[in-house]
């Protein structure tokens, strides 16, 4: 005489912890037996199977609703014991999935440790992609700011090529709370090496001087430059440059 076996899911497998979760899984393993050899199912069907492997009863009690981890206290009456075989019923059917009330979170632990570890891994992976997407969205953002930074550093270093010593202090003055420092920095000492009467300025770079300070000095310098190399070096600018000989410096020189 052959004996029908019965194929346990994975999600089933584990080795039971508890006389609860033991009783779980038997109870459903003969209720879906039951149901696929078309047997007649009672009004539930898994909560009393539960019950029958738990404490030999098929019909819950206080004692047996103890062992299951509930803690029904009959004097409150707020809560039937048939309330709680209908609750457990659905959560067994469910293999965990549905936990209604009077059931706490508790319960579905103890009888379906494997769903809640799904769960938890699933929070995890939830969270990591939101920190992922987060992370995309900020170097992404990170990347627009920075494109945007550097075409406004080209337009700064566009502006104070056509400047001259008498007016960078304005290109100073209008730039000097939209970009870092070390942006003006950079292109500043770029562009002052072009003008001879800038040259007592280069001690201070790389001093860590603020640009603030440097411009100031530039203002003692224009004060002490003479008209006529002011007037040479307005042809150092972008729009009028061109090449300057030494000879046409000592002509324009009194």
């Amino acid at each position: 005489m052959s004996q029908e076996l019965t194929i346990i899911s994975a999600s089933r497998a584990l080795v039971p912890v508890s006389d609860a979760r033991r009783a779980a899984m038997d109870a459903i393993a003969e209720v879906e037996d039951r149901r696929r050899n078309g047997r007649r199912l009672s009004r539930h069907p898994y909560s009393w199977a539960f019950f029958r492997h738990l404490s030999g009863a098929g019909r819950a009690s206080g004692q047996s609703l103890l062992r299951a981890g509930i803690m029904w206290e009959p004097r409150r009456r707020m809560t039937s014991i048939s309330e709680y075989e209908h609750a457990l019923n659905v959560l067994l059917e469910s293999h965990g999935l549905h936990c209604p009330l009077p059931l706490s979170g508790s319960v579905r632990q103890q009888l379906f440790p494997e769903y809640c570890f799904a769960q938890d891994d699933r929070r995890e992976k939830k969270r990591a992609l939101s920190m992922h997407t987060a992370a995309r969205r900020e170097a992404s953002q990170a990347a627009r700011e920075y494109m945007l930074l550097q075409g406004r550093a080209g337009q700064v270093a566009s502006e104070l090529n056509f400047c001259t010593p008498v007016t960078v202090s304005a290109w100073y003055n209008r730039w000097e709370r939209e970009l870092p420092e070390e942006l003006l920095e950079g292109a500043f000492w770029r562009w002052q090496k072009r003008f001879p009467s800038l040259q007592p300025l280069l001690p201070l770079e790389g001093m860590g001087n603020p640009l603030w300070f440097v411009i100031g000095a530039l203002n003692h310098c224009n004060s002490h430059t003479p008209d006529w190399l002011s007037s040479l070096e307005t042809n150092f600018s972008q729009n009028r440059l061109r090449v300057i000989t030494q000879d046409e410096m000592m002509k324009k020189s009194p």
